[in-house]
């Protein structure tokens, strides 16, 4: 019975971190396969976390601390990536495709760019 539960808590925490990032993603218009590419899954293992998230099985591969510290590394990326687009800083794709985009913030004082 306590396996039953810590089972559900998990599946419970991984799919508030999916709707979390979906959540973020919709705020800035990331379409799916970008979704997919940030948090570096293949296309089956995106398709099977999907499935997850509408009550399908816990997919195997990436294992759930590995997505769940990718869920984190790319919302907290995608948040500043939000924050930026209120601010005004510009955006510069990273183009290591674990990341949507990194901030460049020009320092007024210096005119030199730096986060």
């Amino acid at each position: 019975m306590a396996r039953t539960r810590d089972w559900q808590a998990s599946d419970d925490i991984a799919r508030t971190q999916l709707n979390l990032f979906h959540d973020l993603s919709d705020r800035i218009s990331l379409t799916p396969d970008d979704r997919r590419r940030a948090l570096d899954l293949t296309d089956g293992e995106w398709r099977a976390w999907h499935d997850f998230l509408v009550g399908g099985p816990m997919p195997v591969r990436p294992s759930l601390p590995d997505m769940l510290w990718r869920l984190g590394r790319v919302a907290f990326n995608l948040t500043l990536v939000g924050e930026a687009g209120r601010a005004g800083d510009t955006l510069v794709s990273s183009g290591n495709g674990g990341s949507p985009a990194t901030f460049y913030r020009e320092n007024p004082r210096t005119c030199r760019g730096g986060v």
